[in-house]
């Protein structure tokens, strides 16, 4: 049971950290769909889309509740230094990394955007 219970949370963290490398690839493809830059403002336990900067409009993407936040899953927390801001051109105009971490065994995976707006989970 306890080596169920490790590959459980390894795979839970794995996974936060794989839906947030999903939703950032999103706002990479909104940015240059839309031809404007695209930031991915971030709370611990949300994500918004917000056009030009991170203090910009709210994008509404279908699906979303009324506040346009994306969940994350269930005892996954996120953390960053900074929000990455997406270019036309699919580069990132302020890169970043983001640490996801399982609130449960407190274990954390990175997930970084490089200035090219290559996203990579090590």
């Amino acid at each position: 049971m306890p080596s169920f219970l490790s590959y459980y949370r390894s795979a839970r963290v794995r996974s936060g950290a794989q839906t947030l490398s999903a939703y950032l690839n999103e706002g990479r493809q909104m940015a240059i769909k839309t031809n404007t830059p695209v930031c991915m403002s971030y709370t611990t336990s949300t994500v918004q889309y917000r056009q030009s900067t991170c203090g910009g409009t709210t994008l509404y993407v279908a699906g979303l509740n009324s506040a346009a936040s994306i969940r994350l899953p269930d005892n996954i927390s996120l953390s960053s230094t900074a929000s990455a801001i997406f270019g036309n051109l699919g580069n990132a105009t302020t890169a970043a990394t983001y640490t996801v971490t399982d609130t449960v065994s407190g274990r954390t995976l990175t997930v970084t955007v490089a200035a090219s707006g290559r996203i990579t989970i090590p």
